[in-house]
């Protein structure tokens, strides 16, 4: 579920491997994704502003903390 916390994700799969959609899943497993992607949504207008960002200026969308706060040690 990682990846629904990045600014691309994609829910399926190839052809030949197993099925991946969220309701062939447990419920509990489903109510985890569900809240995963409500989560995502809830990220939608800072990326936005990342891409905005990277129109601007050419900086990268995903980036490594210790480029966003170079002066701070526990980013390192």
């Amino acid at each position: 579920m990682a990846g629904a916390y990045q600014p691309f994700f994609r829910a399926h799969a190839h052809i030949d491997c197993k099925r991946r959609e969220p309701w062939l899943f447990s419920e509990k497993t489903t109510a985890l994704i569900r809240d995963a992607i409500r989560q995502r949504y809830s990220f939608l207008p800072y990326w936005y502003t990342l891409f905005y960002e990277h129109m601007l200026t050419g900086k990268p969308v995903m980036r490594p903390l210790w480029a966003e706060f170079p002066d701070d040690e526990n980013a390192l």
